[in-house]
């Protein structure tokens, strides 16, 4: 437990983001900013095109967003307030309407979930040690001379 904490900056889940979006291509003109218009006025939006991934988004860190959006896209999401229709947001693939439906913040995890991987760095960190220990011994014994 003591090594976990230690290490919390680096095992530390990311923030997570739950979505909804409309994806429009690029060459699809204002029909982005008229379905942005009808969708705050909760009337009938155009639905854009079909996405690969779905319109529903959930859980993914900027960094999992990045992968698959852009990382201009994923950064300006992180900044959305909740429950809102915004954009259009560019994307690597076009131009996106999202409404951020949850946020979930970052954690660090449970002991029981990170155990092995906790186990095994605390184990290369002893033995970096270990090595560090062992070096200085040799050195102890010994004479460094430059010419």
């Amino acid at each position: 437990q003591a090594h976990l904490d230690a290490s919390a900056d680096r095992l530390r889940k990311p923030e997570r983001f739950d979505f909804e979006h409309r994806f429009f291509r690029r060459d699809t003109g204002d029909a982005a900013e008229r379905s942005l218009a009808a969708l705050r006025a909760g009337g009938a939006a155009d639905e854009g095109q079909p996405f690969v991934h779905g319109r529903q988004i959930k859980a993914r860190s900027v960094a999992q967003l990045a992968a698959l959006f852009g990382l201009g896209f994923a950064e300006a999401l992180a900044k959305q307030p909740l429950n809102a229709w915004v954009g259009p947001l560019a994307s690597a693939h076009g131009r996106h309407l999202v409404r951020v439906q949850a946020r979930h913040a970052g954690a660090l995890p449970g002991l029981d979930e990170v155990r092995k991987r906790v186990a095994a760095d605390w184990e290369q960190a002893q033995g970096r040690v270990a090595r560090a220990r062992q070096v200085e011994r040799l050195r102890a014994r010994y004479e460094i001379v430059l010419e």
